[in-house]
């Protein structure tokens, strides 16, 4: 009978060092996108002080800004793609690709970025407010519940269409690109909630059964979130610059309402 209970004793402490020991392994993932988001921050930073809003004194900081900004721009594109490789091999030698896979994230967004800020200055304010919302998103997905990253995800995304409207109007390019984007992401979220719900939170990769949801997942939030965007993406068009400006706050609204909910499922 001793024995068993030491076995059992040793059995539940292996388990707990091996929680643990995920935990901090995917704290550690969380830490490194954060510090590519930090740093692709600072970088915008300097941009909008040197470049958007630089002072008469340094109008030659500004013209440096503006002849290397398409260059910075493609080499972040080619440093994306060339992180991306990176991250393949190391996948296939089965080490950690987290390193790898977070600087081609950090550099598309530096590269699109600056292509983006090269065209238009007005874009410079919004990549601030683009970075610290997918280091919001980024926290969402490794800390919090799964089913609620679908949901954050898509009303971010909303909330950046209406924005948009709000900054270059129904034809603006701006708006037209973020809300050609906000449509094809829902549809993906969509579709992937969809097949996880036919599967019980599960999902086929490489021949094997990975499970990415819980059994029990609700799933109704995220199909009313994709709902309730698109519907605020598209009332601007009729309604006028006011529906965008209450549309961001029924994407808000509604994100804390699910915070809240999701919340109290954990308690």
């Amino acid at each position: 009978m001793k024995n068993n209970n030491i076995r059992v004793g040793k059995s539940a402490s292996q388990d707990l060092d091996a929680k643990r020991r995920m935990e901090d392994r995917i704290f550690n993932r969380m830490l490194v996108w954060l510090a590519v988001a930090v740093v692709a921050e600072i970088y915008f930073v300097v941009v909008n002080r040197f470049y958007v809003n630089a002072k008469t004194a340094e109008i030659n900081a500004m013209f440096a800004w503006h002849k290397a900004l398409p260059f910075l721009g493609c080499a972040g594109i080619i440093l994306f793609l060339l992180c991306l490789v990176w991250g393949r091999k190391m996948v296939a030698q089965g080490k950690d690709m987290i390193l790898p896979f977070a600087l081609s994230g950090g550099f598309l967004v530096i590269g699109l970025g600056s292509l983006l800020v090269r065209m238009s200055r007005a874009t410079s304010h919004l990549m601030l407010g683009i970075v610290p919302g997918l280091a919001i998103l980024l926290i969402i997905f490794y800390l919090y519940q799964k089913e609620y990253f679908p949901c954050a995800l898509v009303s971010a995304l909303g909330i950046l269409t209406v924005i948009c409207f709000r900054l270059s109007g129904p034809t603006g390019k701006k708006y037209l690109l973020s809300l050609a984007v906000t449509i094809v992401v829902t549809a993906v979220c969509l579709a992937v909630m969809l097949k996880l719900k036919q599967n019980e939170g599960r999902m086929t990769w490489k021949g094997k059964q990975v499970e990415l949801l819980a059994s029990g997942a609700n799933y109704l939030p995220c199909f009313i979130t994709a709902v309730l965007a698109i519907v605020v993406c598209l009332c601007p068009l009729a309604l006028g610059a006011a529906a965008a400006y209450y549309g961001i706050w029924v994407l808000g609204a509604w994100v804390f309402i699910l915070a809240v909910y999701f919340t109290s499922k954990l308690m």
